[in-house]
């Protein structure tokens, strides 16, 4: 009779030990997981500003380059040979 009682609580014992590290193991995943949905919304964060910092940049290229007068072909050739009469 008493060999049957320890038996079964020692069978509920080791069970209940099963689904605490069963329960160690899931909430170990979680923060796991959670930790790397933070680590991907930072990053998604991340490439989105330098993203925006680019195209700002290349905005930025493209006025410049709109707005900057036109080489006059006349004007380069006379400097093209002042520099190279210069140097010789």
């Amino acid at each position: 009779m008493v060999f049957r009682f320890v038996a079964g609580l020692l069978l509920a014992l080791s069970v209940s030990l099963a689904g605490i590290w069963l329960e160690k193991q899931t909430l170990s995943l979680h923060r796991e997981l959670s930790l790397q949905h933070y680590q991907a919304d930072v990053l998604e964060d991340w490439k989105t500003q330098h993203l925006l910092a680019i195209r700002r940049i290349r905005t930025a290229h493209q006025q410049e380059q709109v707005l900057a007068p036109a080489p006059q072909p006349g004007k380069q050739r006379k400097l093209s040979s002042r520099q190279h009469g210069a140097g010789q």
